[in-house]
Parts: structure tokens; sequence; C-alpha cells
């Protein structure tokens, strides 16, 4: 049993380290800087003025496409919401709360620990 745990130990680090040693080339590639508005150059800028110079720089559809990404990020979080409170509510009413309440009571010596293993 000892040989399984250490050779799954030992399996997930090296997965672990190739996936880091992979990570820089996995990255997507930046595009070029273009050049710096005059609004956002001198010792006294406007901020506002030299973000809206900048972000008129950006093409229409890279500023739609940001947009878009932008906006799904909402979508996600409601949807990560109701896939957290629906599984709660199966859990509660399907009864494996109680049942892995059970176990961790038997399982531990200490009520303190209880909480921790559930």
């Amino acid at each position: 049993m000892h040989e399984t745990i250490l050779s799954r130990t030992t399996l997930l680090t090296l997965l672990l380290a190739a996936l880091l040693a992979a990570a820089p080339s996995l990255r997507a590639e930046s595009p070029p800087l273009g050049p710096i508005p005059a609004e956002a150059q001198g010792p006294n800028i406007d901020p506002a003025a030299a973000t809206r110079a900048y972000l008129n720089t950006i093409p229409p559809d890279a500023k739609a496409r940001s947009d878009a990404y932008f906006e799904g990020g909402y979508w996600l979080i409601l949807w990560n919401a109701l896939l957290g409170a629906a599984l709660s509510l199966l859990v509660l009413f399907a009864g494996w709360s109680a049942k892995w309440r059970d176990w961790t009571e038997r399982a531990t010596r200490f009520c303190f620990f209880n909480d921790s293993v559930y």
C-alpha cells in the first residue's frame, strides 16, 4: 500500500514539474505596444485624457473581443454560484451530509476534529 501511495506521489510531483516547466511556452504572446499617445507623455499628464488616447488606439474588433471576454466573466460567476447551490442542496437532501457527519464522528476520537474531517 505504501508503494502505491509513494508511486502516486512521485507521479503527481513529476506531472506538476512538467506542467511548470511547460508554462512559459503555453503563454500567449502579447502584441507589441504601439506608439505612446502625446497625451500620455510629459511631466504633467491628465490620466483621463491619456487613458482615452490609449483606448482610441485599440482597434474596434479587439475592443469588442475584450468586452465580450470581460462580460463573460459575469456569466461564469453566476453559473458557479448556481452550481455550488445545486450541489450543496443535493448533498443535503440526498442524506450524504448526514452520512459524512456520522462517519466523521466514528472516525475521529475528539469532537474538535469532526468539523475538520467533515
